[in-house]
C-alpha cells in the first residue's frame, strides 16, 4: 500500500450502508438526505488521501479512500455481507449487529498467513499475520475506534 498525491478529482459521498464508518470518520452526516445537503452547501473542497494496493496472489490492484484489510477482518466482512441475518437486521436498522454474530463464526475458522507489505519502498515481512488493515479515519467495523489519531489526509497502519 502506498499513499499517493494525485491530481484533484471531485468526489462526493452519500452514506447508505449499515456501518458508515467513512462518514463517521470524515464528519459526514450519516443520514443520506442530510449528507446530500452538506455536499450541496459545501463551499470548500476537503482533501483526502487515496491508497493504492496490489495483491499478488490473485493479481488484483486498485485504489481505496476508506480502509482496506485482509485476514480476519475481511473474512468477517465477507461472511456478514453474505448472511441473510444482515439483510434482515438492515431492514430493522440494526445491521451493525450482524458483524458481532460473524466474529465468533470466523474466529475459529481463520488461520494465520504469511504476508509481505511494501510501504513507501520499505518491505515488511509478517510470517503469521491474522488481521492487517490500514485506514485514513479512526473507525472500522461499524463504529469501533481502531486508530483514534487517523485522519483522512494522513494514512496510518
Amino acid at each position: 500500500m502506498r499513499a499517493t498525491k494525485t491530481p484533484l478529482m471531485p468526489l462526493a459521498y452519500v452514506p447508505t450502508g449499515s456501518g458508515n464508518d467513512f462518514a463517521r470518520g470524515t464528519d459526514i452526516n450519516q443520514d443520506p438526505l442530510k449528507a446530500l445537503e452538506q455536499i450541496l452547501s459545501a463551499t470548500q473542497p476537503v482533501s483526502i488521501d487515496v491508497g493504492q494496493y496490489s495483491e499478488t496472489t490473485h493479481h488484483h490492484a486498485g485504489y481505496f479512500v476508506n480502509n482496506i484489510g485482509i485476514g480476519f477482518d475481511a473474512a468477517v466482512v465477507a461472511s456478514t455481507n453474505h448472511s441473510k441475518a444482515k439483510q434482515w437486521l438492515n431492514r430493522v436498522h440494526l445491521g451493525n449487529l450482524a458483524y458481532g454474530f460473524n466474529v465468533l463464526k470466523v474466529l475459529f475458522k481463520r488461520k494465520p498467513f504469511a504476508l509481505t507489505v511494501n510501504v513507501d519502498g520499505q518491505q515488511i515481512m509478517i510470517p503469521d499475520a491474522f488481521l492487517v488493515t490500514t485506514t485514513n479515519h479512526p473507525y472500522f467495523g461499524g463504529g469501533v475506534k481502531i486508530l483514534p489519531a487517523a485522519s483522512p489526509d494522513r494514512w496510518q497502519t
